[in-house]
C-alpha cells in the first residue's frame, strides 16, 4: 500500500490523535510554555537558545553559529583576535530554523523554540502512531504506544525544550516509519527517504547515529546472507555517512578555529569498579525519571506477552517477519550500551543521554509486542487488555504530571532561578544607563554562562567559579562592563577575592545586579 494511501486510510484515527496530542500538550505544557530555560539542565537548554539568538542577529549564517558566551567552554587552538561567540555544535539546524522564525516573526521569546519542539515531537509521534499500526493492525494500541512514549517523563521534559534531542528522537521516529515499509514493500524510495531522517538525527545529535547504523547493519547481513549487494543501497547509506562525516569534520575545524561550548571529547569511566558506581548513581538518580513503574510495567508485560507468543502462535514465517524488527533493537542496545560506555561520566548527572540512547531500544521493544497483539482474538481478553491499557493510560500520565511538578519546583538553593530572576528586565536596566548592545559584559558569578547574557541582551565573559584565580584571570578580558548580582557580592565573589573592590567603581545598580567598570577606564556607551 503506498504511504500517501495509508495516510488518507488512517484520517480519523489520525484526528483522534491530534486531538490526544493536543490534549497531553495542553495538560502538561500550558503554563510552562513560555517559560526561559530553567531548573534541570538550564545551562544546555540556554546554550541552545543562545544559538538561535545568535543566527537571528548574525543574518543567518548557518556555517558560524554563535552564542552570547565570548569566552568558550572549551578553548580555540590559538587565541582569536575578534572573539564572536562562535562556536563548534552538532548540526545545528533547529536552532536555525527557530532563528529564521525569529527574523520573520519578531518575536524572540522562548515560547517561539518550545512550541516549534513541541510541534517537531508531535509530527514524530504521528509517525510512531503509524508504525505501531503497520506492525500491530490496532488503533488501541498504536495509541497507547503514543502516550507510553509521551508520558516518559525525561520525555515529557524535555519535549517543550531547547535540545536537539527531541527532534533526533522525532526523526528516528520518522526514518523508522519508512525504513519499515521499505523491508515490507522492497520500494528503495522508502529507504531513501528513512535514511534522510536517520541522517538528520545524527547529524543534530551524535549518538543518533546508533540507528542508522543498526539499519545498516541489518542490510550488511541481509546481503551476506543472500550473497548479493545491492548498489542502490550502498550508494544511499554513503552518501548518509559521508554528509555526516563531512560536518564532523567542518565541526572539528570550528572547534579548533573558535573553540566549543559543548562538550566534544568521550568520558570513559577509569576502570569497571568506576563503571559500576557510575550506573548504580545514574540508577538512583534517574531510574524512575526515565520512565515511571507503570511505564516498566506495562513493557515488561507485554514483553511477555510477545515472547509467548511468539514461541507458541507464530509459524516460521511469521517468525522470519520478525527478526529484522528483533535485530534493529539488539543492534540499537548492542551500540547504547557502547556509547554509555565511552560517555558513561555523563550518564550519571544528564538524564537526557538516555533519551540518545536507550529510549529508542526500548520505544523498540514496545512496537515489537504490536505483533503479538494481532493473536488477541478472544472477546473477553480484549476486554481485559483495554482495561489494562485504560487504566495504565491514566497512571502513567497522572505520575509523569507529579513528577513534572517535582522537576519544575523551584527550591531555595536553585541558583539557576536566582541568577533568572536577577537578571530579569536587565536588558532594559542597561539600556537606561545608555550601556550599547555592543558592549561586552563580564559577568561574575554567572553559574550558567548564557542566561545573564541573554537576559541582557550583550554578549560578554563569564565566571563561573568565583575563585581568585579565575577572578584575576577574568580581569584581564577585553570587557567593558563588570556585572555582579548583589546577593552573591560579599559571599561569593568579595570572600574570595577582596580586592576586586579595589579595581572597580560601581556605576548603577537596581536592587539585583550592579553594574561596574574599571577604575581609570571610560565608559562604553551608544557608538
Amino acid at each position: 500500500m503506498k504511504v500517501n494511501h495509508i495516510f488518507l486510510k488512517e484520517g480519523k484515527s489520525l484526528l483522534l490523535l491530534l486531538l490526544l496530542l493536543f490534549a497531553l500538550s495542553i495538560y502538561f505544557y500550558k503554563d510552562n510554555i513560555c517559560w526561559f530555560p530553567r531548573y534541570i539542565h538550564a545551562w544546555s537548554q540556554s546554550d541552545h537558545y543562545s544559538l538561535a539568538l545568535g543566527f537571528e542577529q548574525n543574518g543567518l549564517d548557518f556555517f558560524h553559529p554563535e552564542s552570547h558566551s565570548l569566552n568558550v567552554q572549551f578553548s580555540a587552538e590559538n587565541k582569536l583576535v575578534n572573539e564572536q561567540g562562535i562556536t563548534a555544535v552538532d548540526f545545528p539546524i533547529n536552532n536555525y530554523i527557530v532563528g529564521i522564525l525569529m527574523k520573520i516573526t519578531g518575536i524572540k521569546s522562548p515560547s517561539i523554540f518550545r512550541i516549534y519542539m513541541l510541534l517537531y515531537s508531535c509530527v514524530g509521534l504521528i509517525f510512531l502512531f503509524l508504525l505501531s499500526k503497520l506492525i500491530s493492525k490496532s488503533n488501541v494500541f498504536s495509541g497507547f504506544v503514543v502516550l507510553f512514549t509521551f508520558t516518559a517523563p525525561v520525555f515529557t521534559y524535555y519535549q517543550d525544550g531547547f535540545l536537539p534531542t527531541i527532534s533526533s528522537l522525532a526523526n528516528v521516529f520518522i526514518g523508522f516509519y519508512y525504513y519499515y515499509h521499505y523491508k515490507k514493500e522492497k520500494e528503495i524510495k522508502f529507504l531513501y527517504i528513512g535514511i534522510v531522517f536517520f541522517t538528520l538525527a545524527a547529524l543534530s545529535r551524535t549518538p543518533f547515529a546508533i540507528f542508522l547504523l543498526s539499519a545498516l547493519g541489518i542490510e550488511v547481513l541481509t546481503a551476506l546472507k543472500q550473497k548479493k549487494l545491492d548498489f542502490k543501497i550502498i550508494k544511499a547509506f554513503s552518501f548518509s555517512i559521508s554528509m555526516i562525516g563531512i560536518y564532523f569534520l567542518y565541526n572539528a575545524w570550528l572547534r579548533k578555529t573558535y573553540g566549543s561550548i559543548f562538550l566534544s571529547s568521550i568520558l570513559p569511566p577509569e576502570s569497571i569498579s568506576d563503571l559500576k558506581q557510575i550506573y548504580n548513581l545514574a540508577y538512583d538518580n534517574w531510574f524512575f525519571q526515565y520512565f515511571t513503574r507503570y511505564h516498566y510495567f506495562i513493557l515488561i508485560t507485554f514483553l511477555a506477552f510477545f515472547g509467548y507468543v511468539f514461541h507458541t502462535k507464530m509459524d516460521s514465517i511469521e517468525q522470519s517477519k520478525c527478526s529484522w524488527f528483533v535485530l534493529f533493537i539488539i543492534l540499537s542496545l548492542v551500540g547504547a550500551l557502547v556509547y554509555s560506555i565511552l560517555m558513561a561520566q555523563q550518564f550519571q548527572y544528564h538524564d537526557y543521554y538516555f533519551l540518545d540512547t536507550f529510549f529508542i531500544v526500548f520505544i523498540s521493544m514496545l512496537l515489537s509486542s504490536g505483533r503479538a497483539y494481532r493473536y488477541l482474538k478472544n472477546k473477553f481478553v480484549k476486554i481485559i487488555f483495554f482495561a489494562i491499557l485504560t487504566i495504565a493510560s491514566y497512571l502513567m500520565t497522572t505520575q509523569s504530571k507529579s513528577i513534572q511538578n517535582s522537576r519544575n519546583k523551584t527550591e531555595s538553593w536553585d541558583r539557576v532561578e536566582i541568577t533568572t530572576q536577577n537578571f530579569l528586565e536587565s536588558e532594559h536596566f542597561l539600556d537606561s544607563l545608555k550601556i550599547s548592545p555592543l558592549a561586552k559584559i563580564l559577568v561574575i558569578d554567572a553559574y550558567a554562562p548564557n542566561i545573564p547574557l541573554i537576559l541582557m541582551n550583550r554578549k560578554g565573559y563569564y565566571v563561573l567559579t568565583t575563585s581568585s584565580e579565575n577572578i584575576i584571570k577574568s580581569l584581564t578580558y577585553n570587557y567593558n562592563y563588570v556585572v555582579i548580582q548583589d546577593q552573591f557580592l560579599m559571599s561569593d565573589v568579595i570572600a574570595s577575592y577582596p580586592d576586586l573592590l579595589k579595581k572597580l567603581e560601581k556605576i548603577a545598580g537596581n536592587g539585583k545586579i550592579s553594574i561596574y567598570k574599571k577604575l581609570g577606564k571610560k565608559n562604553y556607551n551608544s557608538l
